[in-house]
């Protein structure tokens, strides 16, 4: 039986201190990235388009789980994830905006709104 894996997205720009950076497992872990792999990308308007720069492999410390990372350029704020027909908001690990649990329902409805405009959903 093939072991899990997990995806996760990063905001690139919080990939730039040289610090590592530790993405969240499911179980409570972490997973360490080092800045180095990823040298060189800008922060971007927060908000713009985004587009992924990098895909990075790394594993929990925790639970050994592998974990694939699609970093994402500088910081884009909200993603949108659709499953079944239902859209909702994702936010890349690492990025500024406040979180979507912090978020009212007004609130994340008038982001996806924006998102699926933006997008011409």
């Amino acid at each position: 039986m093939a072991k899990e894996r997990l995806y996760a997205m990063a905001a690139g720009g919080a990939l730039e201190a040289d610090t590592t950076f530790n993405i969240k497992c499911h179980c409570g872990g972490n997973a360490p990235i080092k800045p180095k792999s990823v040298k060189g990308y800008g922060f971007s308007k927060k908000g713009g388009p985004a587009k992924i720069v990098d895909i990075l492999e790394t594993e929990c410390e925790s639970c050994k789980t592998p974990i694939t990372v699609h970093v994402i350029e500088g910081d884009p704020g909200y993603t949108l994830i659709s499953n079944n027909g239902i859209d909702s908001l994702y936010l890349p690990q690492g990025s500024t905006s406040t979180p979507v649990s912090a978020l009212s329902g007004k609130q994340r409805k008038k982001i996806i709104a924006k998102i699926q405009k933006q997008i011409g959903k």
